[in-house]
């Protein structure tokens, strides 16, 4: 299908944290320093950051990782309070007056956002003959998003107490008005969520040692293997969820339940992948 050819240039624009340089969540020098890394990363941890830094000497002949995991969380309506409670305190009940805080801090459009960076492998070999270094790595990167209306926050806080279901169906008694339509009652509602894997490599070579002043190079590749993506939305009183995932990922619709929401869950047919490209260089005085 013509569409098909489309899906992987819309998955790509639905994940603008997948394609950032600069900021790698699982490179632990870059949290260790508030996020400050470029003039620091060195071996596999400057893929994607400043490859020039691969030409720079290291203090490893080699350098691996496997596993390496980084989060990040962030809400424009939740507060530190919030998080540090669900950490440290998850035994204690909410009372309503806590409860009615958190259903407020939950009715946002920016309510909840996730970013995951795992390096399943990294390497770097720095090279004999002061030929440089070369580095390479697996990684996946895994975003969301969550906006919920105040019916979506209160069913997801109080489940079937929710006082917004009381009308329709009500703990006890019987329903006093007729149940809208899903997309009218979770107008402004919003689940989104992407996930890429993706291969690197990056290469460094020191091009000019002066003896007040040192001039590196560098140069990184990246291919994006698999792409999925999962987007549903309430709009306008209308319903619409979308989903696509690469064969990569081996999923299949027999893993998904059946549904009234109309349109397709998984596009076939198609193998996203892109491919970026990044020179650098890196000088300093010695």
């Amino acid at each position: 299908m013509k569409t098909n050819r489309l899906l992987p240039l819309a998955a790509l624009l639905a994940l603008p944290a997948a394609v950032r340089a600069q900021n790698e969540i699982s490179n632990f020098s870059a949290t260790g320093r508030g996020g400050v890394v470029n003039t620091f990363a060195q071996d596999y941890q400057a893929i994607g950051v400043n490859p020039a830094n691969l030409g720079r000497d290291s203090e490893a002949k080699v350098a691996f990782t496997i596993g390496e995991v980084g989060l990040g969380v962030a809400s424009r309506s939740l507060t530190k309070t919030f998080f540090e409670r669900i950490i440290f305190q998850r035994t204690e009940t909410i009372g309503p007056a806590d409860r009615a805080k958190l259903l407020d801090g939950l009715t946002d459009k920016d309510a909840f956002n996730l970013n995951i960076d795992a390096t399943t492998a990294g390497l770097s070999v720095s090279l004999p003959g002061g030929l440089g270094s070369v580095a390479f790595s697996n990684r996946q990167r895994i975003s969301a998003h969550l906006a919920l209306n105040r019916n979506a926050a209160d069913v997801l806080l109080n489940g079937k107490n929710a006082a917004s279901l009381q009308p329709y169906y009500p703990t006890t008694g019987t329903a006093t008005q007729p149940a809208p339509a899903l997309g009218e009652f979770l107008d402004g509602t919003a689940i989104q969520m992407a996930w890429t894997s993706e291969y690197n490599i990056a290469y460094g070579l020191r091009v000019l040692d002066l003896p007040n002043f040192q001039l590196s190079a560098g140069a990184g590749y990246r291919y994006i293997r698999g792409i999925g993506i999962a987007d549903i939305r309430a709009e306008g009183g209308n319903l619409a969820a979308y989903s696509a995932l690469s064969p990569l990922f081996r999923w299949t619709t027999a893993h998904w339940p059946p549904t009234p929401i109309s349109g397709p869950k998984r596009a076939r047919g198609w193998r996203p992948w892109a491919v970026a490209t990044a020179p650098t260089w890196a000088c300093r005085p010695k």
